[in-house]
């Protein structure tokens, strides 16, 4: 049984809307900075990357996954500092 090239034309039009890039538009940032406030050392996994992330000392600032960000904005002595990688072409 044949779909009648059904497949095809749907990957077709997922590549079409995939691929394009709206001109003027922010994407969404790739990295999210973090500053560790507390006393001793700390070791985060990301939510959703399972990347670790490893704060050695007081004041140690860590690129953290834009993905990963929102599950870090809730550990004790993590604050967050500023969004990175945002592309902007006007």
């Amino acid at each position: 049984m044949c779909c009648g090239n059904k497949r095809e034309q749907l990957q077709n039009n997922y590549s079409k809307y995939n691929t394009d890039i709206v001109i003027g538009s922010a994407f969404p940032a790739e990295e999210v900075s973090f500053e560790y406030t507390g006393e001793k050392s700390l070791t985060v996994k990301g939510g959703i990357t399972r990347k670790q992330y490893f704060f050695s000392q007081k004041g140690d600032i860590k690129s953290v996954s834009y993905n990963d960000a929102p599950g870090m904005t809730g550990v004790p002595n993590l604050r967050k500092l500023k969004v990175t990688g945002i592309v902007n072409s006007e």
